[in-house]
C-alpha cells in the first residue's frame, strides 16, 4: 500500500515538474563566417542536445559576406550572434546590442610575410602591398598600426579576396589572416613564413563573441541565461572532443575544409580560448574600455560615459524559475512524505515490538504466578504430607496398642493354664477368655488387611443401614450373654427416636471395636460397670462412645 502511495505522488509530481517545462523556443544563431571549427561550441551544443535539454529549437545559420550579422541581430531577425570588436563600435553607435561572452580570449587575426622577406614589424609594411580589410573586420590590426604611429594611407590597401593566391604569388606582401587557418596551407605546402601579432605590440582584443540584442535580453531573459549556459557547455564539450566535433562538421556541416585541417583549427582555437586558464565566455570590462580607447585614436567612436549596459548582467535579470521551484518543491515533499513514512514504520515497529514486550511480561508475571501456586501446592502438599505422617504415627501407636493388649491377655493366660494346681473351673475360664482374645485378633487383623488391602481375599467394608440405639442394644445383650455381666452393670445412653435415625456404617466393625473397649474394661475393673453411648453433634460425623468406671491412668501414665 505504501509503496503504491509513493509512485503515485511521484507520478503526480513529474506530472507537475513537466508540466512546468517551458515551451519549446526557436532561435537563430548567425555565424560570422562559414562552417568551420571556429564555431565548434555552438555544434556540439546543438548535436548533444544542450539547447533541448532548456526548451530551445536552435537554427545556425552560416555567416555571409553579403549579409551582416550585426544588422540581422539589432533588428531582431536573429537572436543571437557571433561578432568580434565591431559589436562594441555598434553598440557605441546606438545599436542595442548585449554582449554576452567572450569566447576567444586573444584573437586570431595576423598579418602573415614571408620568412625571405624584409618585413618584420608594422613599419616595415609602409609602401608595401598590404590585403587587408579597412572595416571593422580589420579593426584590430588597423589599431596595430595606429598604435605604431602607422597610418592606413602609408600602405598600398589591396583589397580582400579570402584567398592565399595573391600571396602565394608575390602579389601581396603582406597578408591579413586567421592563425587558425592559413598557416595551416603554407606549411602543407612547405613555405616558410614570419607572423605579425597584434598581441606584441599592446594590441589584445576578444574574438568570437556572443552577442543579443537588449530587446531579447529584457523580454525573455530566461532564454537568454539558457542559450548561454547551452553554449558554454557545447564548447567545453567541443575542446575536450576535437575529433568528434572535426568529423561531426565534415559529414553535417561543411566539404571546404579537411578533417586534418579541422584538427589544425582546433588545436589554435583551444590556444586562443585558453581554458585551462580562463573560464570559457569570461569578460573583463577594462579589456574592452582598453579595447574602446584604441577604436577611439582611431576615429572610429566617440568617448563613452559608461559601457555598463553593453554587458550582460545575469544578476540583473534573476527571474522566479518555476521548473526548478517546482522541481525542489517535489523534491522536498517527496523526501518529506519518504521521511513521515520511515517515521511511521518505524514507530509502528517500535509499538509492535512494544506490544511483543508487554506480551511477554505478562506471560512472564503468568508464569510467575502458576510457580508460586505451584510453590503454595507444593507447601500445602507438604504440610498434609506431615500431617499424613503424624497420622499415621499415632495410627500405628494406637495400632500397636491394641495388638499389645490381646497378646499380653493371651500371654498371661497362658502362663496360668501352665501352673499345675490350676483348678478346673478357672482352666476352663482361661481357655474361654484366649479362644476370646483369639477372635479378637482374627478379627482385628482381618480389618487391618482391609484398611491397607494387602489381601484381595481379605474381609472388606460392609456398609449397612443401622439404627445406632438398635445397635447399641444387640452389643448390650451380647454383653450379658457372652461376659457375664448383669443388666445393673450396663448402662445405655440412647438418644430420642425422634433424633436416632438409620445411617450407613460397618456394624460388624463397630461391635468389635466396642467389644475390645469392654473387654479392657472387664480386665481391669473387677465388677465393672459401663456406660455406652453414641452422639452426632458434628456434621456428617457418629461418635460411639464406652466408658467405665475404672481408676483410669495417672498423669506420669499419659505422657508415655
Amino acid at each position: 500500500m505504501k509503496k503504491c502511495f509513493l509512485l503515485t505522488l511521484f507520478l503526480i509530481l513529474q506530472f507537475f515538474i513537466v508540466d512546468a517545462k517551458p515551451a519549446i523556443q526557436k532561435v537563430e544563431l548567425v555565424l560570422r563566417w562559414k562552417h568551420q571549427f571556429q564555431f565548434a561550441g555552438y555544434y556540439a551544443a546543438l548535436e548533444k542536445g544542450y539547447y533541448s535539454e532548456l526548451g530551445i529549437d536552435v537554427e545556425i545559420i552560416e555567416g555571409n559576406p553579403d549579409a551582416s550579422v550585426l544588422e540581422m541581430v539589432s533588428s531582431g531577425e536573429a537572436g543571437f550572434g557571433v561578432g568580434n570588436v565591431e559589436v562594441l563600435v555598434n553598440y557605441l553607435k546606438g545599436e542595442p546590442l548585449v554582449l554576452l561572452a567572450s569566447i576567444m580570449q586573444h584573437s586570431p587575426s595576423v598579418f602573415i610575410v614571408k620568412e625571405n622577406s624584409s618585413i618584420y614589424n608594422p613599419h616595415d609594411l609602409v609602401d608595401k602591398n598590404v590585403m587587408l580589410h579597412t572595416d571593422e573586420r580589420g579593426y584590430e590590426l588597423l589599431s596595430m598600426l595606429y598604435n605604431e604611429g602607422v597610418k592606413p594611407w602609408q600602405l598600398n590597401i589591396v583589397t580582400h579576396t579570402h584567398s592565399i593566391n595573391e600571396f602565394l604569388a608575390n602579389e601581396v606582401d603582406a597578408l591579413s589572416a586567421y592563425i587558425t587557418s592559413e598557416p595551416y596551407f603554407l606549411e602543407s605546402y612547405g613555405i616558410p613564413y614570419r607572423l605579425i601579432k597584434p598581441s606584441s605590440y599592446g594590441i589584445d582584443f576578444y574574438s568570437d563573441c556572443l552577442f543579443t540584442n537588449k530587446e531579447l535580453v529584457e523580454q525573455n531573459h530566461d532564454l537568454v541565461d539558457d542559450f548561454v549556459t547551452a553554449s558554454l557547455k557545447g564548447w567545453e564539450y567541443a575542446l575536450h572532443n576535437k575529433e568528434e566535433i572535426a568529423a561531426l562538421i565534415v559529414k553535417k556541416y561543411s566539404t571546404a575544409k579537411t578533417y586534418n585541417q579541422l584538427l589544425y583549427e582546433a588545436n589554435e582555437i583551444h590556444k586562443l580560448i585558453n581554458p585551462e586558464l580562463v573560464a570559457i565566455g569570461h569578460t573583463n570590462r577594462g579589456r574592452w574600455l582598453s579595447m574602446a580607447n584604441f577604436l577611439y585614436q582611431q576615429g572610429l567612436i566617440e568617448i563613452p560615459e559608461s559601457i555598463d549596459t553593453f554587458f550582460y548582467h545575469k544578476e540583473r535579470h534573476l527571474n522566479v524559475r518555476w521548473d526548478w521551484i517546482l522541481i525542489f518543491i517535489s523534491s522536498f515533499l517527496l523526501i518529506v512524505v519518504v521521511g513521515v513514512l520511515f517515521y511511521l514504520r518505524v514507530v509502528k515497529g517500535v509499538t509492535r515490538k512494544t506490544k511483543e514486550m508487554s506480551i511477554l511480561l505478562t506471560k512472564l508475571e503468568e508464569q510467575n504466578k502458576r510457580i508460586a501456586q505451584i510453590n503454595t501446592q507444593l507447601l500445602s502438599a507438604r504440610e498434609v504430607a506431615e500431617e499424613s505422617l503424624r497420622d499415621k504415627s499415632t495410627f500405628f501407636a494406637g495400632l500397636t496398642s491394641e495388638l499389645k493388649n490381646p497378646v499380653k491377655g493371651m500371654v498371661l493366660a497362658a502362663n496360668a493354664l501352665a501352673k499345675p494346681d490350676i483348678g478346673g473351673t478357672e482352666k476352663k475360664e482361661l481357655i474361654s477368655e484366649i479362644k476370646i482374645l483369639g477372635d479378637t485378633l482374627n478379627h482385628f487383623s482381618k480389618d487391618i488387611t482391609s484398611i491397607f488391602i494387602l489381601d484381595p481375599s481379605a474381609e472388606r467394608i460392609s456398609y449397612h443401614d443401622t439404627e445406632p440405639n438398635d445397635l447399641l442394644k444387640t452389643f448390650a445383650a451380647k454383653c450379658t450373654k457372652q461376659h457375664g455381666l448383669d443388666k445393673e452393670q450396663i448402662r445405655l445412653s440412647l438418644l430420642s427416636p425422634l433424633v436416632s435415625q438409620k445411617v450407613l456404617i460397618d456394624k460388624e466393625k463397630v461391635l468389635r471395636s466396642l467389644d475390645i473397649l469392654l473387654s479392657n474394661a472387664i480386665k481391669h475393673s473387677p465388677g465393672v460397670k459401663i456406660q455406652i453411648g453414641w452422639s452426632n453433634d458434628q456434621p456428617e460425623m457418629l461418635t460411639f462412645w464406652l466408658s467405665d468406671n475404672g481408676a483410669g491412668l495417672t498423669l506420669e501414665q499419659l505422657t508415655q
